[in-house]
């Protein structure tokens, strides 16, 4: 180890909420010790109670470091925090740096159609990243373009183009026309087909269902990527032969509408995928010879090498417990490998290389069971590993080469929070630049001399403050206030750390009722999603109206990390590998088990509640424990079977290969052993979980005769929405209040 961190560890205990006795208050009642009320709910359903902090915004403000309260304020100077007579330039960004439409533009294009006809529907416009004074719309078929005041350059398409794209420097715009790749040559007024075998089957630079969802992002459909000169295309051509297809059905019309989507189920067949390039001087495409992981592949994330030499995809195995950065030249489709990564569970995709001005790059790798940083000459030789040690890198937020250094996000303490460092290339000095518990959202000034620290806390609603480059507080900028704390009753919120059966410690947030006349036990309500990698506690300010209301009806709410929801690194993470729910649950029920060692918690009236992945574990909770007497499980996979490949088989390997943890982290297997009551919420048109989930559910339900409900929102998908949502939440809170919120003989 090449340096030393100093800072007092926090060791885990069995935290007892503490002080006297707490009693259940008589819900019949509005008596409160104190002189402010109980939040109603009528006051959730007309949005009046509304816990949100409101805090001022501020920014740095050009290429320096002088600041400005939001977008109209002062500019001041850190050095002095005195105003500032500044002119109105680019260089203390009063002057917006994106250039402006060009006045006229519309009426240059109708002198440039020479015929009058009429342009259709409001035009798509595009911007150059390389702020070359490009200016783009795209009306239906008709592409037009123009530099500076030249005349407007008009392309004629068959059909609207969809995921445009435009190079940088703006010469060419690519997108997609019936699953075909085209290039517009903006300037020269033609357009060519880069592929010409786009169909049903076979996808030319967009991305099918799964891709989008599980690997380049919900909603991101793009798959083509312009080299930084704007000179080659890299694109994605996906082969969707012998993946299945999925019927979702909207109900509503009165002939019914079918929507088909390719959506492979965990063990089925995956698209095929191929990685290509494509010169649109020379007309020339290029396969590039990925030559990893055979036909199952899953090319994960495409990214160019800054001066635009070479194209660097990440290759992922099938079940993605292998990694492989390669190097492609995109005139031969040579390849070589730069860096693999493998895991005993599944590696996770962390981001592009970063490069550094010498050729050399940075890379983000959970080799060592946590997110670090480590330096890599450009043939992928390691130099060093930057950052080390029990914690995860978060991000980096600035990396200055003329100084020597990373700016990093993370911590060191408590996983639940987040600090700004910095630290040297050569990994020898780390410096924690934020101070104070809390969660720390920071902006480095650009010459790297400031930093703007917003931060909140359990305790705090927040704070900005102004620090110097070392952490050293020169200004209290902003502190935030909470309206509704003037009219509605606070609650008593409070972080522990609880110690579960094996010792492994989890962070809990309380939230319990203040200034209440109690006599009983109180019942215990969990919200959750326990997902992968997702916390749900964190070091913030407890804004959920939701749960300050249950607590005003006599609830006490608990939040519970899940040692694989922790936040703390992959070595936590992975330990719901080929299990799912497994060990989630067994941390959820050390939680309940703690807090009803309480005499003012009641354990026989233990809710919980999630959606998607919450909606699983709330189900799975219910059928795998008798801990639970209500369960509301929204939009859930009741079956791993039922979920989509790449994130299924990431956690949970395939079914041929895993057959005893798909059967018992089964909730449909398990509905037999139902306890409590379950209520299902889920969307009839979900493309994502899909419906059948529920159905199946329901159908062991009701030939084992247990206690459930449910409901289908017929026009929402993953999530539900407007005055549905309404609906959905007066459901819950009718089920909460017969179940948990009643006397025994009155339920």
């Amino acid at each position: 180890m090449h340096f030393i961190f100093l800072f007092i560890a926090l060791n885990p205990v069995f935290s007892e909420i503490p002080e006297s006795r707490l009693e259940a208050p008589n819900l019949k009642s509005e008596a409160f010790s104190g002189d402010k009320k109980r939040i109603s709910y009528e006051d959730i359903d007309e949005g009046r109670a509304r816990f949100r902090p409101q805090i001022a915004r501020w920014e740095f403000v050009g290429d320096s470091h002088f600041i400005r309260e939001g977008r109209r304020g002062e500019t001041l100077n850190p050095i002095t925090l005195e105003a500032e007579s500044l002119e109105v330039s680019p260089e203390n960004g009063n002057k917006p740096d994106t250039p402006q439409p060009k006045q006229g533009f519309k009426d240059a294009l109708q002198v440039a159609l020479e015929n009058g006809e009429p342009l259709k529907g409001r035009p798509y416009l595009i911007r150059d990243s390389l702020k070359s004074n490009i200016q783009v719309e795209v009306y239906d078929n008709i592409v037009a373009a123009r530099h500076e005041d030249d005349p407007v350059i008009v392309t004629r398409i068959p059909s609207r183009p969809e995921l445009l794209r435009l190079a940088p420097g703006g010469k060419f715009l690519s997108g997609v026309v019936d699953n075909k790749l085209v290039v517009i040559d903006l300037f020269k007024g033609r357009w060519s087909t880069v592929t010409h075998d786009g169909s049903e089957y076979i996808f030319n630079g967009k991305l099918d269902w799964v891709y989008q969802e599980e690997v380049y992002g919900r909603g991101n459909f793009n798959a083509q990527w312009w080299s930084p000169d704007g000179k080659r295309l890299a694109y994605l051509k996906l082969f969707e032969e012998g993946v299945p297809e999925f019927k979702i059905v909207r109900h509503l019309p009165f002939s019914q509408e079918v929507e088909s989507l390719h959506y492979p189920k965990a063990g089925q067949t995956n698209p095929r995928v191929e990685l290509w390039t494509y010169d649109p001087e020379k007309a020339r495409s290029q396969q590039m010879d990925i030559a990893v992981y055979g036909d199952e592949r899953l090319i994960v994330r495409v990214d160019w090498e800054p001066d635009s030499s070479r194209v660097l995809p990440q290759i992922q195995d099938r079940i993605q417990s292998r990694l492989t950065l390669l190097e492609c030249q995109p005139d031969s489709g040579k390849s070589q490998v730069l860096i693999e990564e493998q895991s005993n569970s599944w590696v996770n995709v962390l981001g592009a290389p970063i490069w550094l001005r010498d050729g050399s790059f940075l890379w983000k790798s959970e080799r060592t069971g946590f997110c670090h940083i480590y330096h890599y000459r450009g043939d992928g030789t390691l130099i060093r590993q930057i950052s080390r040690g029990e914690w995860a890198v978060k991000s980096i937020p600035r990396i200055d080469e003329d100084r020597g250094e990373l700016w990093l996000t993370g911590s060191l303490a408590r996983a639940i929070e987040s600090h700004l460092f910095r630290i040297d290339m050569g990994g020898e000095l780390l410096l924690q630049v934020t101070s104070g518990t809390g969660s720390h959202r920071t902006t480095i000034s650009p010459d790297g001399e400031y930093v703007l620290d917003q931060f909140s806390s359990v305790q705090n609603p927040g704070e900005v403050r102004l620090l110097d480059r070392d952490g050293l507080q020169i200004h209290q900028l902003a502190e935030a206030r909470v309206a509704a704390l003037g009219e509605f009753e606070d609650v008593d919120a409070a972080l522990h750390e609880v110690s579960a059966r094996d010792g492994y410690s989890l962070d809990v947030l309380i939230l319990k009722p203040t200034n209440m006349n109690l006599s009983e036990p109180l019942p215990v309500w969990i919200d959750t999603y326990s997902g992968p990698n997702s916390p749900s506690v964190r070091q913030g300010y407890p804004s959920s109206s939701w749960q300050r209301f249950l607590v005003h009806q006599g609830m006490v709410v608990m939040q519970v990390n899940v040692r694989s929801s922790s936040g703390r690194g992959h070595v936590d993470t992975a330990t719901c590998y080929r299990q799912l729910g497994v060990q989630e649950l067994s941390d959820l029920e050390d939680a309940v088990n703690w807090i009803c060692q309480n005499d003012w918690a009641d354990s026989s009236r233990v809710g919980i509640s999630g959606w998607s992945y919450g909606g699983f574990m709330a189900a799975y909770a219910l059928t795998h424990s008798s801990a639970f007497k209500l369960g509301l499980a929204g939009g859930g996979v009741y079956d791993w079977r039922d979920y989509d490949t790449i994130y299924t088989e990431r956690y949970m390997d395939t079914p041929e290969l895993n057959p005893e943890g798909y059967q018992s982290t089964s909730v449909v297997k398990a509905a037999a052993s139902l306890t409590g009551h379950l209520v299902m919420f889920h969307g009839g048109m979900d493309d994502n979980v899909h419906l059948q989930n529920m159905m199946q559910l329901a159908h062991e339900l009701q030939l084992n005769r247990k206690s459930f409900e449910m409901m289908v929102y017929p026009e929402s998908r993953h999530g539900v929405g407007g005055r549905s949502s309404i609906h959905m939440r007066d459901m819950r809170w009718r089920a909460i209040q017969e179940h948990l919120l009643q006397a025994d003989g009155e339920s």
